[in-house]
């Protein structure tokens, strides 16, 4: 046995490819095989803005995955992030107003910076419950939808609607992060000055200026975030609509609608050649429909296309295999035997009827 193993990775047909640049080396460890991959600076920086953008969820897409499901586990998950993290910020800003054993860390030498830090927590806070409450009617939302033509056409044409609780989530978290740095330098360079509010409490109570800035950021998250569930139930509406029964009638007639590919047997049999040409490796059932869905610019593949492309696969396969066999028992006939060797006679096998 070799002491190493190449794999020959090929690209895969008229699939949109990732922008992350990735060099995969097969490493035999013991039994299994392990995946070192080396990723670049660039991809790095790329992956993280595809984090906090919420653009990841959009790399397991499929047109044969259930767009519904994976979109109702990615908001049920971030809602229950938001609404974690959130009870840990509101107990925080408990403690920074004046009270009984509280830290009033509200209070500092310079004033703005306590007022600051309170603002940014509050702003934190209400970012994780919008995310939350954003989590929910994403849900709903996408719980109204019954055949799977309109999930997709819903995700479709409100795709960033759907990733408005992500990016909720992910500003709320960069303002606790911010929020967690000023009070690092709070504590660590002694800029508390709640001892003064002992001797007048009536001082420590009194931010007018503080009100206004809570009221203009909190009006600046809440307004976007209201457009956005206006807009996203509107949409659940369109897609009830655009996918009726007439609907799908007059945009048929005009041609301004595939949602289900449908192509006959011989184009099917073209792309066949076509895919493993490309890569006979890799094929498969499952990613012969996603080549096929992609070349035809379609949403997803009818029943009785699906039907067809499982029993012209299962063709394409028996043929590919017999002319190999047939091929490699050619190959035997012409070979010489060893001396002294036992001949061992080639025989092909019966062919089906």
């Amino acid at each position: 046995m070799s002491k190493s193993s190449t794999a020959q990775v090929h690209p895969e047909p008229s699939l949109s490819r990732s922008r992350v640049e990735r060099s995969v080396f097969l490493v035999p460890s013991h039994a299994n095989w392990s995946v070192s991959v080396s990723v670049p600076w660039r991809a790095k920086w790329h992956a993280l803005a595809s984090i906090l953008s919420g653009r990841f969820l959009k790399t397991g897409d499929s047109p044969l995955a259930n767009i519904k499901e994976q979109m109702i586990c990615a908001a049920t998950n971030v809602g229950l992030l938001a609404a974690l993290l959130l009870t840990i910020v509101v107990p925080i800003l408990f403690d920074v107003a004046y009270g009984i054993q509280t830290n009033a860390l509200i209070m500092t030498h310079p004033l703005w910076l306590g007022q600051v830090y309170f603002v940014l927590l509050l702003a934190s806070g209400w970012a994780l419950f919008l995310s939350t409450m954003f989590s929910v009617l994403v849900i709903l939302v996408l719980n109204e939808t019954i055949k799977d033509a309109e999930a997709r056409y819903l995700a479709s044409v409100a795709h960033l609607k759907l990733l408005v609780p992500v990016y909720l989530f992910s500003l709320a978290f960069l303002l606790l992060l911010t929020a967690l740095l000023i009070w690092l330098i709070i504590s660590l360079f002694d800029l508390s000055n709640a001892e003064q509010c002992e001797g007048a409490p009536s001082d420590c109570k009194w931010y007018p200026w503080t009100f206004v800035t809570v009221m203009v950021v909190l009006q600046v998250l809440s307004f976007p975030t209201l457009d956005c569930a206006v807009k996203l139930v509107a949409k659940l509406f369109q897609c009830r609509d655009k996918l009726s029964a007439r609907a799908w009638e007059s945009d048929q007639a005009r041609g301004t609608l595939k949602m289900y590919a449908d192509p006959p047997a011989e184009v099917i049999w073209q792309y066949l050649d076509t895919y493993f040409k490309h890569d006979r490796a890799a094929a498969s059932p499952d990613g012969f429909k996603e080549f096929l869905i992609a070349r035809e610019n379609a949403g997803s593949l009818g029943h009785c296309a699906g039907q067809l492309v499982d029993m012209l696969f299962e063709e394409k396969v028996k043929r590919v295999l017999g002319q190999d066999h047939a091929e490699f028992m050619k190959k035997l006939d012409q070979e010489s035997p060893i001396e002294g060797a036992e001949t061992i006679e080639a025989v092909n096998f019966p062919q089906e009827a």
